[in-house]
């Protein structure tokens, strides 16, 4: 995560394909640390995952919802990401 971090802060943009991989080992280490609570759901169109976005935003999203949401209950909870394209437009 940090290596990540280092790196992309020199890019404006990345791509959303990149900022799902680093998501994906951010879940996995959540995953370990509230055991069986958290059920993560990665749903992106295949056409989206080449678009660019500000470095580190879906970082942010998940850490925050997985530091002051899931991590806060006693239950499983299920962390869902979504990307669908609207409209035509990407």
């Amino acid at each position: 995560l940090l290596r990540y971090s280092l790196t992309t802060n020199q890019y404006e943009k990345v791509s959303i394909e990149q900022e799902l991989a680093m998501v994906n080992h951010q879940l996995a280490i959540g995953a370990l640390q509230m055991e069986h609570r958290l059920d993560a759901k990665i749903d992106v169109q295949p056409a989206l995952l080449k678009c660019s976005i500000p470095p580190m935003v879906l970082q942010m999203l998940v850490e925050n919802a997985l530091k002051h949401g899931i991590d806060q209950l006693d239950e499983v909870s299920t962390l869902s990401i979504q990307g669908i394209q609207k409209d035509k437009e990407i």
